[in-house]
């Protein structure tokens, strides 16, 4: 996780029109809608979003975080094959 402004930095698979990131104090993906051919490009700067943690002492409660999809670098870094828009 990076930060922007000291506010968290998620980056997340795109499938369809949804974006899940992994968040470090919940352990689990949380979904947040996703649409337009940059972020299928993979180069839209980032976007705010309001948290979806269950975890009450997450720190993203109150800051929300950024979220931003996965590059198809990235991906293959991973060993993953980065889906088609």
């Amino acid at each position: 996780m990076s930060t922007k402004n000291k506010i968290g930095v998620l980056k997340g698979f795109v499938v369809g029109n949804v974006i899940k990131v992994w968040c470090p104090h919940c352990r689990l993906f949380h979904g947040h809608g996703w649409t337009g051919d940059k972020v299928r490009r993979g180069n839209w700067p980032g976007s705010h979003r309001g948290a979806h943690c269950i975890d009450e002492s997450s720190p993203f409660k109150s800051t929300g975080y950024y979220i931003k999809p996965y590059t198809r670098t990235e991906l293959a870094r991973f060993g993953l094959m980065a889906m088609k828009p």
